[in-house]
């Protein structure tokens, strides 16, 4: 049995409470050395372990750039002769439109432009049957061309026809437009030759779709 002061002592049944010839204070700070101690060695072989916090070794690669910032950078720019944006979708239900219960008609912007602005060239298609249907207004099938005199200078599909469809469901006696601009030079069936800037004159424009044409609407070119 230890002597007094060599030891720790506990009342049976109270490990908490400890009892001896030296004071409770005694043995109370033998325990907080001794909790010390034990704490400083744990962490010490954490460390030795593990490295410690924040630890690299050195690898670790760097963040890349995200898809979308790559394929901005890449795209490739958009037609200067017809601008015209196709959103895939499916085709919403009815029946397709009959020919003969299409009114195409052409139209502009503006009546008048000044050499060297783009024109904003328009057909408009209205449905005149007994109810709704469905045509496709997707590039290759709107065809504008625009003339002065009897001499054609410029067509929509002469450099540029963008594929895929756009079918639109059509109400009865509700016009709907199809824009297209033009950035106002010269063109030829297949591109061919050299794009020339249109001078002052009058101008005639033409719309066609599923076959049916419109009438001219004249529009001015001014210096």
């Amino acid at each position: 049995m230890p002597g007094p002061g060599c030891g720790f002592g506990y009342r049976s049944g109270d490990m908490l409470q400890p009892v001896g010839s030296l004071p409770p204070a005694t043995y109370w700070r033998r325990r907080l050395v001794v909790a010390v101690i034990l704490l400083g060695l744990i962490l010490l072989t954490w460390y030795v372990v593990f490295g410690g916090p924040g630890k690299s070794d050195g690898n670790a690669e760097p963040a890349s750039h995200s898809s979308s910032s790559r394929s901005s950078s890449s795209s490739s720019p958009p037609s200067p002769t017809v601008t015209r944006t196709t959103t895939a979708k499916p085709p919403p239900p009815g029946a397709r439109c009959a020919a003969s219960a299409l009114d195409v008609a052409a139209a502009t912007g503006k009546s008048a432009y000044k050499v060297g602005q783009q024109v904003a060239l328009y057909l408009v298609v209205t449905n005149t049957g007994r109810s709704a249907c469905v045509q496709d207004l997707a590039d290759k099938q709107v065809d504008l061309t625009v003339f002065t005199g009897d001499v054609r200078v410029w067509g929509s599909h002469d450099c540029q026809v963008q594929p895929g469809t756009a079918p639109q469901r059509l109400g009865v006696n509700k016009p709907v437009r199809v824009e297209v601009i033009w950035t106002g030079k010269t063109s030829q069936p297949g591109c061919g030759g050299t794009r020339l800037q249109v001078q002052p004159g009058t101008y005639r424009l033409y719309a066609a779709l599923n076959g049916v044409s419109s009438a001219p609407v004249i529009f001015t070119v001014t210096s």
